[in-house]
Parts: C-alpha cells; sequence; structure tokens
C-alpha cells in the first residue's frame, strides 16, 4: 500500500532505494510531512470487505463498483504493470520474470475487456431497471432490453475473477518467495496477492449483492410494466 500512494504521489522508490523518503521528498519538492500523513491514511481506511453493502441502494453500489473498475484500469493496473517491467535480472528468479512479462498483460488485456463488457451491457441494464422503477424510463426501451437480457442470463455468464487470477497466482506459487530473494521481487507479489484479495471482494459484491438486489429489481419492474401491458 505505501508503494503503491507513493508511486502516485510522483515517487518511484524503486528508482532510488539508497535514499531515505526524506531525501526523495527533497529532490520531488513534496513536504515529507504531508507524504507520512497520507501513507499512514492509506492503511487506516475503512476496508471495503468490513461495508454492509446489503443495505446500500442498487444504484449506489453500482456507482461505488463503476468507481473500483476507473481505479483498477488507470492506477491498480498500471502500477503493477510497472512494478512487472521493472523487475530485476535474478538469475533463480529469471523464468518467473518472464513469465510475468509475457502473461501479465494478457490478463490485462483480458481484464480490461471484461469491465467494459460488463459496464456496457450488465451495469447498463441494472440502471435502465432501476430508472424503469421510478417511471423516468421509455417503456418501449425498457420492453426491448427486458427481451434481449436477463439477470439470470448475466450471471450465469458472468465468470468468477478468481479463475482470472490462477496463473499468475501458480507462476509465482502463490507469491512465495524464498527468504533470501529481492525485496523487489517480494513486493511486486504482495502488490499481485493484494489486488487479487481486491478482486474477490469485488467479486463477491456483485455476484452476492449486486445480482440479488437486481433480480429483485427486474421482476418488480416486468410485474409493473405487465400491469401497464394488461391496461392498454
Amino acid at each position: 500500500m505505501y508503494g503503491y500512494v507513493l508511486y502516485f504521489m510522483g515517487i518511484k522508490f524503486f528508482e532510488h532505494t539508497d535514499k531515505t523518503l526524506e531525501e526523495l521528498c527533497r529532490i520531488k519538492g513534496l513536504n515529507p510531512v504531508n507524504v507520512a500523513t497520507e501513507l499512514e491514511s492509506s492503511v487506516s481506511d475503512e476496508n471495503e470487505s468490513s461495508l454492509d453493502f446489503g443495505k446500500y441502494p442498487v444504484e449506489l453500489i453500482l456507482q461505488y463498483l463503476s468507481h473500483k473498475h476507473q481505479e483498477f484500469i488507470n492506477r491498480k493496473l498500471p502500477y503493477l504493470s510497472r512494478l512487472i517491467d521493472g523487475l530485476p535480472k535474478i538469475y533463480s528468479l529469471d523464468s518467473v520474470r518472464e513469465d510475468l512479462k509475457f502473461v501479465f498483460p494478457l490478463f490485462v488485456e483480458d481484464f480490461v475487456q471484461h469491465i467494459y463488457d460488463e459496464e456496457n451491457h450488465m451495469f447498463s441494464y441494472i440502471r435502465l431497471l432501476v430508472d424503469a422503477s421510478r417511471g423516468l424510463a421509455n417503456p418501449s426501451l425498457v420492453y426491448y432490453q427486458s427481451e434481449k437480457h436477463s439477470m439470470e442470463k448475466f450471471s450465469l455468464d458472468h465468470h468468477g475473477v478468481d479463475n482470472e487470477m490462477d496463473g499468475i497466482r501458480s507462476l509465482t506459487e502463490n507469491y512465495t518467495l524464498a527468504c533470501n530473494e529481492s525485496n523487489f521481487y517480494r513486493l511486486t507479489f504482495e502488490a499481485l496477492r493484494s489486488f487479487e484479495q481486491e478482486l474477490l471482494v469485488h467479486a463477491n459484491i456483485e455476484n452476492n449483492i449486486l445480482m440479488p438486489k437486481a433480480v429483485i429489481l427486474e421482476n418488480q419492474v416486468r410485474r409493473k410494466y405487465l400491469r401497464k401491458v394488461k391496461l392498454n
């Protein structure tokens, strides 16, 4: 977490392993006290896995998940890619290094595509259901989209994110290193482990909170519009 925060404050710590944080702050023109405060707050924030998302309305959960999608694409994945690109050559870890350099960009490509597909189809459909439940949607559009999509199908098609990290976890032997290996590798592996845990929490919110709520909403909307059709 410290490494992630420093990186996005403009401090590429892995390029200056011979300098203290205070020296780097001086070089970057940053106030060391402000940087230290930011680092402390980064580890004291409430863990999202402890939040009770079940009590939140669908639209708020969607907003939160979309925000996390953008954070993954714009911050987490570029940071992990930079770490993997910068892995030093160590004879005993050369094969791991080369495999990660090959596999991780493929993972990023597939994962980003998964996010865009989810946003453009499932999330878009759920937002339409929210509008329809409030009487703010075009009835023809609601009818067309409900014929084209269903939450049941989205649930069946929604793959567990855990499987997407299986290959990377296997390459790194469950993100473990011998105790005498490089600290940079250790940091990179821990960053990958942390990212996987984030994905698991994210997938749990989608699968076990958002989708069941969306199914209930979908049924309510269909009953509402079915009554309208019968009245007409």
